[in-house]
């Protein structure tokens, strides 16, 4: 059944579709769905109807945190706007260590659970990233795992890979 009080609108970027899915009142941030195919994308989502809501302050500060992601010069996420319903306070400590990682560069799962004080805890910082409702906006795919593979990640790996390469392409591109 669909929730009437939650809705979506899509965005294009460079990588992949995203849905913004939002809570309409009041406005809050319910999560981003990425997704390389379409199908899948429409599949997925269990929202009232796309809207066009572009207007809207919060719906622009999305679209410049997302511009300014793909610009290379990322700005700090909106968490004054984000719902992180379902999430225990130290799943979002982790989200909040991750948001701490530099553009361009990777940390480690157990290197992420010591920045948020949780050494050892490498798998359980995998999990509570595995729930992070806004990729791209706070950057969990800049963690990686010690041996160097990739990890998971809700969109995919391949997604994963792409974001991370973006990024360092973006770094090698930018004038000292």
């Amino acid at each position: 059944m669909r929730d009437s009080q939650v809705s979506h609108f899509y965005v294009t970027t460079p990588l992949c579709r995203v849905a913004v899915v939002f809570g309409k009142d009041p406005f809050s941030l319910k999560r981003f769905d990425l997704f390389a195919d379409q199908d899948r994308l429409i599949e997925a989502l269990d929202t009232g109807p796309e809207v066009d809501i572009f207007d809207h302050p919060a719906a622009k500060l999305i679209m410049s945190n997302l511009d300014a992601f793909f610009a290379g010069r990322p700005k700090s996420p909106p968490w004054d706007i984000f719902s992180f319903e379902g999430l225990t306070s130290l799943q979002i400590k982790v989200l909040h260590a991750a948001a701490q990682i530099a553009f361009g560069t990777v940390t480690t799962y157990s290197r992420l659970a010591e920045m948020a004080e949780v050494p050892g805890a490498a798998r359980f910082v995998g999990t509570a990233l595995s729930r992070n409702p806004f990729p791209i906006l706070i950057p969990c795919h800049r963690v990686i795992r010690k041996d160097g593979g990739i990890g998971g990640f809700s969109a995919g790996a391949d997604i994963k890979l792409e974001l991370i390469e973006f990024e360092q392409k973006v770094l090698s591109l930018q004038l000292p």
